[in-house]
């Protein structure tokens, strides 16, 4: 089921969650979504022009693409990196790279530079990550802001399923926005503990953003208007 959340206030139940949303008119937030490797993800088409980080190369160095916390993190008995990054459809990611930052609570935010256009700056229509590893007590946040640095709104849910830090991939979880106004930055951040993701994505597409906001999986979200910080 697929929702588009345009300045309204929605409210679902769940057994173990109360569901409440916001988000600024014309923001589309893709709820969690398993994910072993891109054609996982939902802008996996040829018509959609997508840059994807996925540190393997040992570097966070997409052009247009910055972070303000974390590390990249290379193959180890306890990376997680998404599943196919390695070769294998294996259900683990230790041969892999990805991105971690061990302060989850301040978390990581992913600035996108835009292009210049005819003169004008021009940011990503569509950008998201994937969540390969954290806690899995603490509730996860994903905000997003648009050019004007005004947020597009934030989703907030718990995922997750075991206690298992040795690279398992069966819980890994897309997360993304569609915007037609620009996307200038989006933030990953968890209540305690750790934080770790992979295959950072960010682009356009030639089609108007679906009228939606995908509620499958989504354990609990609040969505909310404020400011990024700097």
């Amino acid at each position: 089921m697929q929702i588009k959340i345009a300045g309204i206030v929605a409210v679902a139940t769940c057994a173990s969650s109360v569901l409440v949303s916001q988000a600024q008119a014309g923001a589309v937030f893709h709820s969690p979504t398993s994910y072993k490797s891109f054609t996982n993800s939902p802008w996996a088409s040829e018509n959609n022009d997508v840059t994807v980080e996925d540190f393997e190369d040992g570097e966070l160095n997409a052009p247009g693409l910055s972070a303000d916390a974390g590390i990249v993190r290379a193959p180890s008995l306890y990376t997680d990196s998404v599943d196919l990054d390695d070769g294998l459809l294996d259900g683990f990611g230790q041969d892999g790279f990805s991105y971690l930052s061990t302060d989850g609570a301040a978390g990581i935010t992913f600035t996108f530079d835009g292009t210049v256009d005819r003169g004008a700056l021009e940011f990503p229509t569509i950008a998201g990550l994937v969540w390969t590893d954290g806690n899995w007590a603490s509730m996860v946040t994903f905000e997003a802001w648009d050019a004007q640095g005004d947020s597009l709104g934030l989703v907030q849910y718990v995922i997750g399923d075991e206690n298992d830090g040795t690279g398992q991939t069966d819980e890994d979880r897309f997360l993304g926005v569609e915007f037609d106004g620009g996307i200038s930055a989006i933030r990953i951040s968890t209540e305690f503990g750790g934080i770790e993701v992979d295959h950072v994505q960010f682009g356009t597409q030639p089609v108007p953003a679906p009228a939606a906001l995908s509620l499958l999986g989504v354990a609990g979200l609040v969505c909310r208007r404020r400011r990024r910080r700097a």
